[in-house]
């Protein structure tokens, strides 16, 4: 097993489990992965040329026994750049995964090729993973193509590279005499390779969706019960600072209220107190003018 960049795996040839790029092991066997139950069934497009049409229907039996939605078009003689079309109509519909085995039937000019791998990743925006089979180097420039799509691959994060050229290399028995199309066995490598992967992908990335959707909707949860329990108190902090904007807002109303008593009619209080003042003098003073007055006719008579 031979380990060339981050999104690269291969098969090693003497064991059963395959090892993905990050190191870890996968089940034997995909099709045991789990179905992820609330989520529609994954849609992937298979595309590639005779090496792949071998093994065209041990992966599209992989795929429909994990649940998946399979569409594995190999045909003979397949050019990269013809591939590239057809992929562009599979991709009419929304897919999950692009498995793409293309580049034996392409010329030596490496500039080219590497403008159809650019062609066919571009089509495929949206997708959130591209992985694209390598060629068995039984030829000088089949290296040079598994070079431009590990350049590539450097380019393009969705883009992860499945190593068959050192598996099969390391195992001559599961090819026929050309070092290209694929005995029983190779047939049973590639799908387990070419499945695994795929099938533990999706469902790594659909369990990180749904744990960040459960824990966007436990915080939702937690402030929707916090403004409740706020809002049960009398008071509202639901935002920075509105706890203290509510007491200075209402000692404002306080202070208004004592205003209100403080200027009566547009006329300052002192005024009032010292008008009312001045009528209780002169009240008094009435009154006792008038007693006064009483006391002294009734001494005269």
């Amino acid at each position: 097993f031979a380990l060339t960049s981050p999104r690269v795996a291969s098969l090693p040839a003497a064991e059963s489990v395959p090892s993905r790029a990050d190191g870890r092991a996968q089940p034997e066997n995909p099709a045991q992965l789990e179905n992820l139950s609330g989520l529609p069934p994954p849609r992937v497009v298979v595309v590639g040329d005779s090496i792949l049409l071998g093994a065209r229907d041990s992966i599209q039996s992989a795929f429909s026994d994990a649940g998946f939605n399979a569409e594995v078009d190999a045909r003979q003689n397949l050019s990269t750049g013809a591939g590239a079309q057809i992929i562009a109509g599979n991709l009419q519909a929304p897919a999950d995964a692009l498995v793409v085995f293309l580049g034996a039937n392409d010329s030596a000019n490496s500039a080219a090729f590497s403008g159809k791998v650019r062609q066919i990743v571009d089509s495929a925006t949206g997708v959130p993973r591209i992985y694209w089979i390598t060629t068995p180097e039984v030829r000088g420039r089949y290296s040079e193509a598994n070079q431009v799509i590990e350049r590539a691959a450097a380019e393009h994060p969705e883009l992860s590279v499945l190593r068959w050229d050192l598996t099969s290399g390391a195992d001559p028995s599961l090819t026929v005499g050309d070092g290209l199309h694929l005995k029983p066995s190779g047939v049973e490598a590639l799908t387990q390779l070419i499945a695994t992967n795929v099938i533990s992908d999706f469902r790594s990335d659909a369990l990180a969706r749904l744990a960040e959707a459960e824990v966007r909707a436990a915080a939702e949860a937690a402030a929707a019960e916090a403004e409740a329990a706020t809002r049960a108190s009398g008071k509202d902090v639901s935002e920075p600072g509105r706890g203290q904007d509510n007491r200075d807002r209402e000692t404002s109303e306080a202070a208004g209220m004592d205003s209100a008593f403080t200027h009566v009619g547009g006329i300052d209080r002192n005024i009032w107190t010292g008008f009312f003042a001045g009528v209780a003098v002169l009240s008094g003073l009435f009154i006792w003018r008038r007693r006064t007055r009483g006391i002294s006719v009734s001494d005269k008579t």
